[in-house]
């Protein structure tokens, strides 16, 4: 083998319309050992020479991964923490739920001051917001709480999760705006 970039530099020197005529061309006749070779981040593959970190990352592309048994016990733990945080948000949404209805029986009273009125509403929904928050953020430390390394499971849950926040976080919003405008039209602000 002879040195791996002289054609290559050669040519570049001649595109670049360097004047190569004062040099006289010296023939390199030797060739390295495969240890030189080798410590130059080479190995020769058929008649090809191939850098090294090419050939180990094609290896390294092609082993299958499997889950050992402490990957498994680590996703039966997450598992576990998952049950509980989907726990901890059913009971937000029930606290949600009590914090609508007071909206509906607050409309149904129709002998309430009109000031009594605003201020319970407006308290309703601070608590509403304030609530839906909670479980926002309860909804984003359960996706960032499952590491990836817990393979399929792990990929589903980062996945759905910001779409069921969004769209948890619209669907309650979008219901908290229609109370308050039928709030505004039932006090009489059309």
């Amino acid at each position: 083998m002879s040195l791996p970039y002289g054609p290559l530099i050669s040519r570049i020197l001649v595109d670049r319309l360097v004047d190569l005529s004062m040099f006289t061309p010296v023939e390199i006749n030797a060739t390295y050992d495969s240890h030189t070779f080798s410590s130059m981040g080479y190995v020769q593959v058929g008649m090809k020479c191939v850098k090294k970190d090419y050939v180990k990352a094609r290896v390294e592309t092609a082993k299958p991964t499997k889950v050992s048994a402490d990957l498994a016990a680590l996703l039966v733990q997450d598992t576990d923490e998952l049950k509980t945080r989907i726990l901890v948000m059913e009971r937000g949404l029930e606290t949600l739920q009590d914090v609508v209805e007071k909206v509906f029986h607050i409309q149904k009273d129709t002998s309430t001051d009109v000031g009594k009125l605003c201020i319970a509403m407006t308290s309703i929904k601070h608590q509403g917001i304030s609530t839906v928050n909670r479980l926002i953020k309860q909804i984003d430390s359960l996706k960032g709480g499952v590491s990836s390394s817990n393979t399929d499971l792990a990929i589903s849950v980062q996945t759905s999760y910001p779409n069921l926040s969004k769209n948890f976080e619209l669907s309650i919003l979008q219901l908290l705006w229609e109370d308050y405008q039928h709030m505004k039209y039932f006090l009489g602000d059309h």
